[in-house]
């Protein structure tokens, strides 16, 4: 049996309550977190990236899709006083790079730039577009023993021609701080899983860092391929996430099988779309994460760890506990 236009509510990027009105523009607010936000649309030979970044100029209201809001500078003026951390985001099966705003708009406002494509199966686009087509992977998604390192393989090409696109970038190279983290949702945290080790033929060097929300982890716990993943990782899963969340969790999940660094965070409640813009309700990404306790919650724990991974800060991570979590493990 294999997947196909089954996770169209996540591919469509759209929530189904009527967009509220966003709160004011933000000011920029020169090197000092939170930044004001840009987005533009890349192109890296045919593919479509989304890039989150922080921006001099002033943010405004912003539709990346129907009802998709947010805030952004659209083709802003990219903040110059520093060097940011890169992250890559790869989105789930259906969906599209601008599936996850709450996510990777609020992580350029905390001083990360941001860049998603649009995989080969995506419904929708960082254009902002949706088409309606069947899709389907290499293998179903019911049989992870069968899948390998040539399964989904397009998703490493798409993310490698991303990092090397943005690092090449006469824009945004020069910003780079040099460190590396990936993102990926679903499908998407596979290919970043896979990128870290978890295929040898994947692996990239690049990447110092791992955030896999509600990732595909099967393939890799049923072959136990995540002894070599080497990098540090942060495993999400939700109570109701009951096709990933336990493959992530107890003795023989993908949480024990992996190295240190690692941690695990589990939401209460929680489905399998949580982590996408389904999640907010048609609010812009700053409201969302200011009134909705799990987006909250997700960008706590997803910014702490990669600030202290990609930039060596310790002290977010340290002042998390797992309070207002259903589960919360870490080995540094």
């Amino acid at each position: 049996m294999r997947w196909a236009a089954c996770l169209l509510a996540v591919a469509l990027c759209t929530a189904c309550k009527r967009a509220e009105a966003p709160t004011g523009p933000s000011a920029p607010r020169g090197c000092d977190a939170p930044f004001a936000v840009g987005f533009r649309v890349v192109r890296f030979g045919g593919l479509n990236v989304g890039v989150w970044y922080p921006s001099s100029d002033r943010e405004a209201a912003f539709e990346y899709a129907q009802n998709t809001p947010g805030s952004a500078a659209r083709d802003g003026a990219i903040n110059r006083c520093g060097r940011f951390p890169l992250v890559v985001f790869s989105h789930g099966f259906g969906g599209c790079g601008i599936q996850s705003v709450f996510i990777t708009e609020e992580l350029a406002r905390r001083g990360y730039i941001v860049a998603a494509p649009d995989h080969q199966d995506a419904l929708c686009s960082v254009n902002g577009n949706s088409a309606l087509r069947f899709i389907e992977t290499d293998q179903s998604f019911l049989a992870p023993e069968t899948w390998n390192d040539r399964s989904s393989v397009d998703r490493r090409l798409d993310l490698d021609r991303t990092i090397s696109g943005m690092q090449q970038s006469a824009e945004f190279g020069a910003l780079l701080s040099g460190r590396v983290g990936a993102i990926g949702h679903s499908l998407g945290g596979y290919a970043v899983i896979g990128m870290a080790g978890g295929w040898a033929s994947w692996k990239d060097d690049r990447i110092s860092a791992v955030l896999a929300l509600s990732p595909f982890v099967a393939p890799f716990v049923v072959q136990n391929r995540l002894g070599a993943m080497q990098v540090a990782v942060m495993y999400q899963g939700a109570q109701f996430d009951l096709g990933i969340t336990p493959t992530l969790r107890g003795d023989g999940g993908a949480f024990a099988a992996s190295n240190r660094p690692k941690y695990y965070v589990e939401l209460f409640l929680g489905n399998h779309f949580v982590w996408t813009n389904a999640e907010c309700g048609g609010k812009t990404p700053a409201d969302c994460v200011r009134s909705d306790g799990t987006a909250r919650l997700i960008n706590d724990y997803s910014t702490a760890f990669l600030d202290r991974y990609l930039k060596s800060d310790a002290g977010p991570m340290s002042r998390l506990s797992g309070f207002g979590l259903a589960a919360y493990n870490a080995a540094p």
